[in-house]
């Protein structure tokens, strides 16, 4: 082979592999987009997906994870929440859903080391967690993070206190603060979305303890 035709060589084999990569990322982000669209779908129905309907998005989003040409963060979540959802009408610690929600806590490990400041995949982590009733010093680390990297994200501090307050039994004096905090953020930062947040605290008897953190703007609730 002549020197003069290396260039030439050089760019077909360059242009073969951004075309085979180009195919890859577009089936990854083809797949990602579906399995994005149950989870909408699922969450706007407030509805625990048929046998089929889960089948296909669990399917596309491990395609979107082994056709990226890199580990993207995201699509280890998407795949969490799928899992999550699969047995989301289950009674915590109950045994028939224990594999995907052992498969969902993973996932999130998966999303958490490839991206360890989101606050949301923390407290979606600790929520699996406690589906799983291993209330633990994962579970704790995990609500943590959350509270430590999302302060002023209203979803993440009720996600926070919806955990908290249905664990309350399970926690350390200290694990209860933070939770009380969370939620007296969320009542501060979305009155509509604390409205959720007092009812729940009210529902499992901890409404006194709720307002026991206001020293101002004391909820009407607590009056």
């Amino acid at each position: 082979m002549t020197s003069d035709r290396l260039p030439a060589l050089a760019l077909l084999v360059s242009g073969v592999l951004c075309a085979f990569l180009g195919v890859r990322l577009l089936i990854a982000d083809v797949s990602a987009w579906q399995a994005a669209r149950f989870i909408n779908d699922w969450t706007e129905r407030r509805e625990v997906a048929s046998d089929q309907a889960w089948v296909v998005a669990e399917s596309a989003a491990q395609r979107a994870i082994a056709f990226a040409p890199v580990a993207f963060a995201i699509h280890y979540d998407r795949l969490g929440r799928i899992y999550e959802w699969r047995h989301l009408h289950l009674p915590f610690g109950n045994e028939a859903a224990v594999e995907s929600r052992l498969a969902a806590r993973d996932a999130y490990k998966q999303t958490l080391q490839l991206r360890p400041l989101w606050p949301y995949t923390w407290a979606r982590h600790a929520y699996i967690k406690l589906r799983l009733w291993q209330i633990d010093e994962e579970f704790d680390l995990a609500l943590r993070k959350a509270t430590e990297l999302g302060p002023w994200r209203a979803g993440v501090n009720k996600t926070v206190a919806e955990i908290g307050f249905i664990s309350w039994q399970a926690l350390d004096a200290d694990q209860r603060m933070l939770i009380l905090e969370a939620a007296k953020r969320v009542i501060q930062q979305n009155p509509k979305t604390g409205m959720g947040v007092i009812a729940l605290a009210k529902k499992l008897h901890r409404l006194a303890d709720l307002c026991a953190v206001f020293e101002n703007d004391v909820p009407k609730e607590c009056l």
